[in-house]
């Protein structure tokens, strides 16, 4: 018999990591769910950096990710104003969402069987704290999926050869010259 779990399909989705523009898939996403936000009566107030955001990632996923992300935010806010932001690290992006509760409870994001499943695979992680004062923080950390190659080699000639057929698949080639006895 064949293993049909939910992990087990997320374990086989191919991924498609390539450097991308994560501010332009934010905008997309912010698109898709203004609808969403207008019956909810919710106002998205988005913080970008001036920096782009290119990170290495599948964009399809990642697009996926914040348009669930944010539509359960709008989902769980009690109207009003739905704070994001953006704090760029090397290597690391983090949304956050900043929004009042409608009511205290579970997030729909957490329960979701899926969405933490496919940010796991992409490196991602999801982190939600919620305040006494009836806030609610969801914390998206996005990190580069970039894949490092070491050579280790006296030819220069190969090091180069690598970079330059690697070079549409976004790896870091770093080099060190080899001992040779």
């Amino acid at each position: 018999t064949k293993d049909f779990s939910l992990e087990s399909e997320v374990a086989r989705l191919k991924i498609h990591v390539r450097p991308v523009d994560i501010g332009a898939i934010f905008q997309e996403a912010r698109t898709a769910v203004e609808r969403l936000a207008a019956l909810h009566h919710v106002t998205l107030s988005a913080t970008l950096p001036s920096e782009a955001m290119t990170l290495s990632t599948d964009p399809v996923l990642a697009h996926q990710i914040l348009v669930s992300a944010l539509s359960y935010a709008i989902q769980e806010a009690n109207g009003g104003d739905l704070a994001i932001s953006f704090d760029v690290g090397h290597d690391l992006l983090t949304l956050t969402l900043d929004y009042m509760l409608k009511e205290m409870g579970d997030s729909k994001l957490a329960a979701d069987a899926i969405i933490p499943k496919l940010a796991e695979r992409l490196k991602w992680t999801i982190g939600l704290n919620d305040t006494p004062d009836g806030y609610r923080h969801v914390m998206l950390r996005m990190a580069s999926s970039r894949t490092t190659v070491m050579v280790i080699d006296d030819n220069e000639g190969w090091v180069e050869l690598l970079n330059r057929f690697l070079q549409g698949f976004d790896c870091l080639v770093v080099s060190t010259r080899g001992d040779s006895d």
